[in-house]
């Protein structure tokens, strides 16, 4: 079992993490914008076979103050062919799981702001069985 502390920006990590994708991808993030989305997309190789679960944070409170755009979601159903989205209020959590071997638990959500813009702090984790837990 590894752990790789994430820093920011994280970005390039971010990315070089999800691009190994083959299979899953389950997520969690209250908040989400297109930009973040279009980065986790242009990252995906095989966007056809890929399963994307994705929990998000669905307030009106959220989207009246954009910090969750509607858009992001039809992005990611434009994006990939296996999309389930669902929605839990209070949500805090910002996880990323990869194919159930690699995980992310991170400050940062599926935003522009998370993934570049902001003071954020992860980490990577490479154990299948926390995966698992996690998931």
């Amino acid at each position: 079992m590894s752990y790789k502390l994430l820093l920011s920006p994280w970005k390039n990590e971010f990315i070089d993490v999800i691009s190994k994708t083959r299979e899953e991808l389950f997520m969690s993030s209250p908040f989400i914008n297109v930009e973040g989305v279009r980065i986790l997309s242009d990252a995906v190789q095989t966007k056809s076979s890929i399963e994307i679960s994705f929990i998000t944070n669905l307030t009106t409170q959220n989207i009246v103050n954009g910090i969750t755009e509607p858009a992001a979601l039809l992005e990611l159903y434009k994006q990939f062919t296996n999309v389930k989205i669902s929605s839990l209020g209070r949500l805090h959590a910002k996880v990323y799981l990869i194919d159930n071997k690699i995980g992310i638990i991170t400050s940062a959500n599926l935003t522009r702001g998370g993934l570049v813009n902001n003071f954020e702090y992860g980490v990577l984790i490479d154990d299948k069985d926390i995966i698992s837990t996690i998931k």
